[in-house]
């Protein structure tokens, strides 16, 4: 039973180790985490079960649970790591689409004024209500007239 045991672990290491080179960081951590919380919580698990059965061999059950609860944590965390990654990309998609709207927003807004500035320009009698009024007859080099 030990040996089935240590070779099952040892296939779940090698197993889980091949998959480490593509992780990023952040999906590393969540591994970690969840690989300390479920033996922890298998352990418990594992203890309070083998104690409730009659003659249970409390440490054993606590190996077991132990056990069983790495895979379990590890891919706990992972598929929680995932769900916050998703939830943290649909909220920059947001933010995204918001900043688009406020660029396309703000070009309609510069390509009127742009639009009105070369009306106005190309008229040969501005509006005056607009602005100050502008002298625009001879100044005989004295621009202050």
């Amino acid at each position: 039973m030990r040996t089935i045991i240590a070779a099952l672990s040892l296939v779940c290491l090698v197993m889980l180790s091949g998959c480490s080179a593509r992780m990023t960081e952040g999906e590393k951590d969540s591994a970690i985490a969840g690989g300390i919380v479920g033996p922890i919580v298998g352990a418990g698990a594992g203890a309070a079960i083998g104690a409730s059965i009659a003659n249970g061999d409390i440490g054993m059950s606590a190996l077991v649970g132990a056990g069983v609860g790495l895979p379990l944590g590890i891919a706990g965390g992972l598929i929680l790591h995932e769900v916050a990654l998703s939830e943290e990309i649909a909220s920059n998609d947001s933010r995204i689409d918001a900043n688009r709207q406020d660029i396309r927003r703000s070009q309609r807004e510069l390509d009127q004024y742009r639009e009105q500035l070369d009306t106005d320009t190309m008229s040969i009698d501005p509006d005056r209500e607009k602005g100050e009024y502008r002298y625009e007859g001879p100044s005989l080099g004295n621009y202050m007239r």
